[in-house]
């Protein structure tokens, strides 16, 4: 016998894929320009716009790639000219960041994005937005394994969206997981 909570994590289920796939699909990701318009590759600018210089090995674990499937699309990212590696002269460590086509490309996907889940939103009355905004919380304080998850969760993220760190419901339910 289906219970009611059965049928609500289907239904939450359904709806989580439709959210993606309007995220990834024709208005989303894949409207990108290659190599971009992979889920990884898009995630990799978008999280280059949010933290401007990031340790490649720090990427690897952002978008949950293994460490060469990360120098493969790092070595696709720079090829295109959206993405540059420096090394520090002191260090072995390879460092990412995006050049001014990575940026634009990143500002295209966060546009997009923002469209997307806007128009999911566009049904909602206001005090519906709000009640569901404190049901995504409660969610996410749940749903966050470490401090460092939120990187890997906010990979597609509008930083400015959400204001200060402080002000970020991803990052206070980071800041919870002990």
């Amino acid at each position: 016998m289906t219970t009611e909570v059965d049928r609500l994590a289907n239904f939450l289920g359904a709806v989580t894929v439709a959210l993606h796939d309007r995220l990834v699909g024709s208005d989303g990701i894949a409207a990108l320009p290659p190599p971009a318009d992979h889920p990884s590759a898009a995630a990799t600018l978008a999280l280059l716009n949010w933290v401007p210089k990031m340790p490649q090995a720090r990427l690897a674990y952002c978008v949950a790639l293994s460490q060469p499937a990360t120098v493969r699309l790092v070595d696709r990212l720079e090829d295109a000219g959206l993405v540059r590696r420096t090394r520090s002269s002191r260090r072995r460590q390879v460092w990412l960041e995006s050049t001014s086509l990575g940026l634009t490309v990143a500002s295209r996907l966060g546009f997009r994005r923002h469209e997307a889940m806007k128009l999911a939103l566009a049904s909602l009355s206001r005090s519906e937005q709000a009640r569901l905004g404190g049901l995504l919380e409660k969610l996410a304080f749940q749903l966050l394994e470490s401090k460092e998850h939120v990187m890997r969760v906010c990979r597609l993220c509008d930083a400015r969206a959400c204001g200060a760190d402080d002000d970020c419901p991803m990052w206070r339910a980071a800041l919870a997981v002990v």
